[in-house]
Formats: structure tokens, C-alpha cells, sequence
């Protein structure tokens, strides 16, 4: 592929699945399958590359965007340290969840002695879950508190964790919310005409969530969790210990990336956000509250934290420096045109993205990698070359590409109420990128 990029001088058409063939699509690797999260990396991507690039032994690799911890997994499933990032308390969790090995003795302790606590729990009160009474319904709300207080009581640090993951899943299935959208939205059968085929799946769940046992279903979610983490045991040993999670990726914070030597990762493998076409908190809105990490009042500061955020002060939307790059800059002058909001957040986007990239830069090792993974979108209907522009300011930062690879994916509609001006996703742009200081 790097031949074929420097005889074309172009993006190289390729499907990553198919050069990962043992790999399937929807064949569930390790712990890839614990719990949801929108617009996932995948495996694939991190799998070729961390096999095909020349790494030292037990190197260093890192994702400043790392979500659920799709590329920590398969760094250190090879022995390999991994740092991820992520403001989303829920998506550091299941990070952490997915990468920790547990011993099979302590599984099975899990396995025969948790259900007995379960069934002996009693009533308690609601967490502050964001709108739980439209969300719930009263009998499924109560026995979902009753299972988070017998978790609270868990001893084992590792078996907690797993049951916290199991318990932020549960919690989006049994809700109302219909599960074909990755953002909470109201599960509604009379939507579609009768006898269309979403008016009948929606009716049946509705019928599920009407008679089933939250306690049974919750179980079977965690057991099937701990087969995933079972799985594990074949890894390198100390799995978790390999893995370290800081708090976001473009703030000054004491547990930021920031914090990270210079020249001390040999390969930075990420899928940034985009800018406002993503709403991870607001999709992970439900699990947070259930798992304690984030109170309601607490959501919109912490959307505030993303790298691509969309709450400003109506004073300070014509606020928007330049970013020093004409291409993006006349861009962001078109969309001011139709929308002086989605212009401060498109500028913002880049100028955060910007600082992410130097920052990549810094700790990348001379002679280390990056892969960048973005796709083109629209911003206010008009069609925005992400790729491209964050190629631009990767160059300006001293990144030099080696290599675009164009990957076709399954086109997925951008999670925002304006779905229909964000368009779809149809392929992913793939950067490889040195740092040749």
C-alpha cells in the first residue's frame, strides 16, 4: 500500500475488513462486545496497523480519543503500553473494564454468589438519573436501584467494574428509548403506519419491556461480560496494568495528556470527533447517571469538556480567530453565512484539534507514527473535507504523511436533531503519518 500510495500520488482504495480477514465483522473479538458506544472505532483499523508497522518490543501506544478503548485492546493484547483519553467518564470505565484480566476462580465466585445477593436486595431510592421517569418505567427504575445498591457493596475492584459496564448496558435496553438511534430518543410504535415493519419491532418491545425480569436480564448481561473477560486469560500477563487512562485530551488538567513525556510514544492511533456531529455525553447520558459518574445537573459541563462541543455564550459567536490556513478558513466563513453557530463551533473544533495534533506531535517519538482516521460530513449542508483539514494542520504541526488509505464504510447518520443537513458518513479517510524531526 505504501508503493502503491507513492506511484499514485492519491488515496489508496482499500477495504479494511478485508485485509484483517480473521477478523469478522460481527465476530466478537476479546472483550470488543462489552457494552455500546457511538461511532466505535474498528478493531480492524488498530489491528493492521500495530501488525504491520515495525513497533519495538513492549512499545508505547496511545489514543488521545480513546472511547470505549477499541485501539488500547489490541495494543495491549500484543504486550504493547497503552495510554488512552477521553472526557467521557462512562467510556474510560469501559476502557478499563475491557482491558483488565480476571482470574477464574475470582469469576467464579462472581458467578455463584452474586445472584444470591441480587435476590436479596430491597427496595431503595432512585440514583439522579437525567429524566428517569421518562426514560423508566416504575417497576424496571426500582429494580434497577436495587441492583446498583447490592453493586455499591462489592468488594472486588475488578468484578465491580464489570458489573457497572453490565448494569449502564441494562439500563440503555430496558429504557424506552428506541435503540436504533444512538442518542436518547422516545421509543414510539404509532411513529410508522400500521403495519410497517418498525410500528411491529417497536410494539414488540414494547411488549418486553412491559414483562421482563430486570434482575434475570441484568445477569445475563453480566455473565455474558465475564465470558468476554475470560477470554482475556490467554493475554499477557498484568494485562491491566498495561493501560493507562487520563481524563480528556485538549484542557490543561492535572490528569491530562499533557502530562505525558516528550518523544515517549512509538504510535498514536485515533479517530478524533466531529465537530458537533457527535453527541457521545448525551448518548452515554443514561449510564452515567445509573453508574454514579455524572448527576444530571452535571451533563452540560461535562459536554463542555469535548473536543468538538456546541454550547457558547451567544456574545461570543462572532469570536471566531482565524486558524491560518485558507482552506479551512474560507470554509468556516461559508458556514458563517448560513449559521454563525455552527461556525463558532466548526472554528473551535479546529483550533482544539489543532492543540491535540501538537501535543501528539510532542510525544511522538522521532522516527514514531500517527494514524489519523477521519471522514468527510456537512455542516450546515455544505460538504466538509474533515480529513483533509486535519491533514493540513497535522503538516503544519510536522507530521508528514506517508500514506492515505480510503476506506468505504457502512454510511451512518450523524447523531444530531439537524440529522438532515449532517448527512451520512459513506468512508473513512486513513492517515499515516511520521514524525521526521
Amino acid at each position: 500500500m505504501l508503493l502503491d500510495y507513492r506511484q499514485r500520488s492519491c488515496p489508496v482504495p482499500v477495504s479494511i475488513r478485508g485485509l484483517v480477514p480473521e477478523m469478522p465483522y460481527n465476530s466478537p473479538r476479546y472483550t470488543h462486545g462489552i457494552h455500546f458506544y457511538p461511532a466505535k472505532l474498528i478493531p480492524q483499523i488498530p489491528s493492521l496497523f500495530l501488525d504491520e508497522l515495525s513497533l519495538p518490543e513492549s512499545a508505547t501506544v496511545m489514543d488521545p480519543f480513546c472511547g470505549s478503548g477499541t485501539v488500547l485492546l489490541e495494543a495491549v493484547l500484543r504486550g504493547h503500553r497503552a495510554i488512552g483519553s477521553d472526557s467521557n467518564p462512562l467510556a474510560r470505565l469501559i476502557s478499563q473494564a475491557k482491558t483488565t484480566a480476571i482470574s477464574e476462580m475470582r469469576i467464579s465466585t462472581a458467578t455463584s454468589q452474586l445472584p444470591g445477593m441480587f435476590r436479596r436486595g430491597r427496595r431503595e431510592s432512585w440514583p439522579d438519573v437525567v429524566n428517569i421517569k421518562y426514560w423508566f418505567s416504575a417497576r424496571i427504575a426500582q429494580r434497577l436501584a436495587m441492583i446498583r445498591a447490592v453493586i455499591e457493596k462489592v468488594q472486588d475492584a475488578d468484578i465491580q467494574r464489570v458489573l457497572w459496564v453490565s448494569l449502564s448496558q441494562a439500563a440503555r435496553k430496558l429504557s424506552k428509548c428506541d435503540l436504533r438511534v444512538t442518542v436518547p430518543v422516545r421509543l414510539a410504535p404509532d411513529r410508522y403506519p400500521k403495519g410497517h415493519i418498525l410500528r411491529a419491532k417497536a410494539e414488540e418491545r414494547t411488549r418486553w419491556l412491559r414483562s421482563v425480569d430486570p434482575l434475570d436480564y441484568f445477569l445475563e448481561i453480566f455473565q455474558e461480560n465475564l465470558s468476554l473477560i475470560a477470554s482475556l486469560r490467554s493475554s499477557p500477563d498484568k494485562l491491566g496494568s498495561l493501560v493507562s487512562l487520563y481524563d480528556d485530551s485538549c484542557s490543561q488538567t492535572p490528569n491530562s495528556i499533557h502530562k505525558q513525556d516528550d518523544s515517549s510514544v512509538d504510535l498514536i492511533i485515533t479517530s478524533p470527533p466531529y465537530a458537533g456531529a457527535q453527541k457521545y455525553v448525551r448518548a452515554s447520558s443514561l449510564g452515567l447517571g445509573w453508574t454514579g459518574l455524572c448527576q444530571s445537573s452535571q451533563l452540560r459541563s461535562l459536554e463542555d469538556k469535548n473536543v468538538g462541543r456546541e454550547h457558547y455564550p451567544k456574545c461570543s459567536l462572532e469570536d471566531r480567530p482565524e486558524i491560518g490556513i485558507p482552506d479551512i478558513d474560507s470554509f468556516i466563513v461559508q458556514v458563517a453565512a448560513r449559521s454563525v453557530t455552527r461556525a463558532k463551533i466548526l472554528n473551535t473544533y479546529f483550533i482544539e484539534m489543532e492543540k491535540v495534533i501538537a501535543q501528539c506531535k510532542r510525544v511522538l517519538a522521532k522516527g514514531g507514527s500517527m494514524v489519523l482516521v477521519a471522514g468527510p460530513n456537512q455542516v450546515s449542508g455544505l460538504s466538509c473535507d474533515t480529513p483533509s483539514m486535519l491533514l493540513k494542520l497535522a503538516k503544519r504541526a510536522g507530521l508528514q504523511p506517508i500514506m492515505e488509505l480510503v476506506d468505504e464504510i457502512r454510511s451512518r447518520g450523524l447523531m444530531t436533531r439537524r440529522n438532515k443537513t449532517a448527512s451520512t458518513i459513506v468512508c473513512e479517510h486513513i492517515y499515516l503519518l511520521k514524525h521526521a524531526d
